[in-house]
């Protein structure tokens, strides 16, 4: 019996380990994505200006339309998995601790609005 309790106790917490593991690699892949996407928003309205100069050619733009896509379709791809093993992480809680843990994952989750440039506050 106590053999059989040990088991269950090292699957849960190594089940545990796994959903942190896997969040924690979901907000790092969701935070570089939206890094790329920045990068790729750059560089596509300054090949639109260039397109519009005749310097380059309409394909490069549309490579970094389909870069920005990709990084967009990326980053909800990832916000999914956050929610999925938040979602996970809560479950394995005691009713007394869920809602104190689900506030301090999505603390962790928050990304602050981007900032304006030019603007006053």
């Amino acid at each position: 019996e106590q053999a059989r309790e040990r088991e269950w106790e090292h699957k849960r917490r190594v089940n545990a380990a796994s959903n942190v593991a896997t969040f924690a690699q979901a907000l790092a892949n969701r935070n570089h994505a939206y890094r790329e996407m920045g990068l790729y928003l750059v560089m596509e309205a300054r090949s639109q200006a260039r397109v519009r100069q005749g310097i380059a050619n309409i394909t490069e733009q549309v490579g970094f339309l389909e870069k920005v896509a990709a990084a967009q379709r990326d980053i909800l791809k990832f916000e999914a998995q956050i929610v999925e093993n938040r979602l996970a992480l809560i479950s394995m809680c005691d009713t007394a601790r869920a809602e104190r843990v689900n506030q301090y994952l999505k603390k962790l989750t928050y990304l602050p609005p981007p900032a304006l440039t030019g603007e006053q506050p």
